[in-house]
């Protein structure tokens, strides 16, 4: 569906750019989606936070949502932060913040002194919206900081890896985006182009081990071939080679992706 979304945003000026994100401050809304599929995405993700307009929304963190797994996330900032646009990040979700269904308490709390004061009637002195919200300890930050083990710790340090990745990396923030056909429709893979610089972006979207076949340009193939078929890519993410079989014949290259795994591949 991504890749197929991707195909039809439309143009925009070289001197505009999208703002890009994962989760706002608001409710995840679905007033824009075919009803069958808004019935889906309510039932899915109204389990892991709290709804909104009686279906037409669902409010919750972004890793409530992506069910607090930390694979999940890296997946979800790896696209993120790899597409073109200008990533908005809401605060908390780089160390996986979750609901916050007591800073919700207090806001209803806060709505009904508020409306006995007005003398004003709502039909509701609750927003789901709220759970989302709220403040966030210094010490959460810390703690993330200060160790890649924990929960949070492991969400903060790859995202911030990612960051340092992308604004150093100018076909990470200038390249042309090249959406590229796969053997799976959980595996959206594209590459970065910007003055001769290329990478390889996969993402695995799904829980299966799966060898992706990813369809390259001839001339990238080319220009890395060896023997035994095999090529050996450096992943930035982690600095550790990759090894990806490829085929001139029919254009491709296969690579093993682990569950919710996702690569970013030098190309020479």
């Amino acid at each position: 569906m991504i890749f197929y979304k991707l195909k039809q945003t439309p143009n925009i000026p070289e001197t505009a750019s999208w703002a890009t994100f994962l989760r706002v401050h608001d409710e995840l809304t679905l007033e824009m989606v075919a009803p069958e599929l808004r019935e889906l995405i309510y039932n899915a993700l109204e389990p892991k936070g709290a709804p909104f307009r009686k279906g037409f929304g669902v409010s919750g963190r972004m890793a409530n949502f992506l069910d607090k797994n930390h694979d999940h996330i890296e997946m979800a900032f790896s696209v993120l932060l790899s597409m073109p646009g200008i990533p908005i990040i809401y605060y908390g979700d780089e160390i996986g913040a979750l609901n916050n269904f007591e800073n919700a308490k207090k806001s209803e709390e806060l709505r009904k002194k508020k409306s006995l004061k007005d003398r004003v009637k709502l039909l509701s002195f609750f927003d789901s919206r709220d759970i989302n919200r709220g403040q966030l300890t210094k010490q959460a930050f810390y703690d993330a900081m200060n160790s890649n083990k924990t929960y949070s710790g492991k969400i903060y340090h790859k995202v911030k890896k990612m960051i340092e990745l992308r604004k150093s990396t100018p076909s990470l923030t200038r390249g042309n985006l090249t959406l590229l056909k796969t053997n799976y429709p959980h595996i959206l893979a594209y590459t970065r182009n910007y003055k001769g610089e290329k990478y390889l972006i996969v993402n695995n979207l799904s829980n299966k081990r799966l060898t992706a076949e990813v369809e390259l340009p001839t001339d990238m193939l080319v220009k890395s071939f060896k023997n035994n078929h095999y090529i050996y890519l450096k992943n930035i993410l982690n600095d550790e080679e990759y090894r990806l079989k490829i085929s001139l014949k029919d254009k491709k290259s296969r690579l093993l992706m682990y569950p919710y795994s996702v690569v970013w591949l030098k190309l020479p």
